[in-house]
């Protein structure tokens, strides 16, 4: 089984990172009747990787990936508080919205415990976490190539003729509002897209690679990738991958010198970080975060699942640019608490394989939640929920 789950995460792996691509041919060759099963072909890998063990051990316990009673004993809190927003919402909102907004939520949560069974099988061949690492390095380094060559040697009129924009349209949540992402310009100018097929997305998607380069002390290929980051002008990925860079990845006292240097520059360059963080999408972010503010802060008890996330925004007032504040508005505060605490057993548990790897994503990901709602378009964080997991249950050090 330790092949098997090898081959099959990097099976899974693929199937997320190429579904846009497969998706963008489909629209230009008017396969529309397609894009469903493709866009369910993920789910319909983890059933079948469920269904394998289950079918080839013939049995299935708890400790494939849970570490203890408390923990199930969380995980059992959060469903049942989970179903029961699940069913206020229902009464409240689309059903369809409902639907969407309850699989960005418990998706993370399914790749969270699909990781813990990979990461148990995992222990018994640590070659094969090392080899998935390398997988993981080798992706990333593409997909950095991608985005540089786009933004330097691809015209805008070539996304144009692909209706990249489209994409955005067929997958519902944001409509583009035309043959472009509405996102594929910023303040600074076009952004660049690569692979990834949209900025933001391939700004995340840099993020576990990057922080495998740093661990390892790669730093040419670290300086690749964030170069590509830089590229995809994603203001928040990038700001967050510095602040946690400068946290867990250097000494007290350069620390020290990084502070004090923010604070000279924020002094000096003032007016041109105001207007950096002043356009219209960066304000849009601040004035949804404040309307989310207000719903929590009127009702922590929270209004049911469908009442905010990306796909709400079509119907509620109540989205805002803000994971953190699209949680609390759907399960309410216990749901939230629940949630969190039920995946942090995979960054604070003693056994960890990639220890200083998930503090880095971690952080660089609890950070942009706070101001956007990335984490939960599962694209853009599949692969750090897998490897919360995976590090929750393997003892191995890749």
């Amino acid at each position: 089984m330790v092949k098997f789950t090898y081959r099959y995460l990097i099976l899974l792996i693929l199937a997320f990172v190429a579904q846009d691509l497969v998706l963008l041919a489909l629209i230009n060759t008017n396969q529309i009747g397609l894009v469903f099963p493709v866009i369910a072909a993920k789910e319909a890998l983890i059933a079948i990787y469920l269904g394998a063990i289950i079918f080839f051990t013939r049995k299935f316990k708890i400790d494939f990936f849970l570490n203890s009673k408390y923990e199930l004993q969380l995980w059992f809190l959060l469903i049942i508080v989970a179903l029961l927003y699940v069913i206020i919402g229902l009464g409240t909102f689309p059903a369809t919205g409902v639907l969407y907004e309850g699989r960005a939520i418990f998706m993370p949560l399914i790749l969270y415990l699909l990781g813990g069974i990979m990461g148990h099988y995992f222990n018994k061949d640590s070659l094969y976490l090392h080899k998935v690492v390398k997988c993981i390095e080798t992706a990333t380094i593409i997909l950095a190539l991608s985005a540089i060559i786009d933004y330097f040697f691809l015209p805008v009129s070539f996304w144009e003729n692909i209706k990249a924009g489209s994409l955005d349209t067929i997958k519902g949540g944001f409509t583009s509002s035309g043959s472009l992402p509405d996102n594929f310009f910023s303040v600074f100018g076009r952004r660049a897209l690569g692979l990834a097929i949209n900025p933001l997305l391939l700004s995340y998607l840099l993020i576990p690679g990057l922080s495998f380069f740093l661990s390892k002390k790669k730093y040419l290929f670290a300086l690749l990738t964030f170069s590509a980051m830089v590229l995809s002008f994603s203001r928040l990925p990038v700001l967050a991958v510095l602040i946690s860079y400068g946290v867990f990845k250097t000494r007290s006292y350069v620390k020290v010198v990084l502070v004090v240097a923010l604070f000279l520059l924020l002094i000096r360059y003032f007016d041109r970080i105001v207007f950096i963080f002043s356009d219209a999408s960066a304000v849009g972010h601040y004035s949804t975060f404040t309307t989310g503010l207000d719903y929590f802060l009127n009702n922590p008890l929270g209004y049911g699942v469908g009442s905010a996330g990306v796909f709400a925004f079509n119907y509620s007032d109540m989205y805002a640019e803000s994971a953190v504040l699209n949680l609390l508005n759907q399960i309410g505060i216990l749901g939230f608490l629940l949630y969190v605490g039920v995946i942090s057993f995979g960054l604070f548990n003693k056994r960890t394989a990639f220890k200083n790897e998930m503090m880095f994503m971690s952080s660089a990901y609890f950070i942009t939640a706070f101001l956007s709602p990335q984490i939960f378009v599962i694209k853009a964080s599949f692969l750090f929920f897998i490897l919360l997991g995976i590090n929750n249950k393997s003892i191995s050090s890749a």
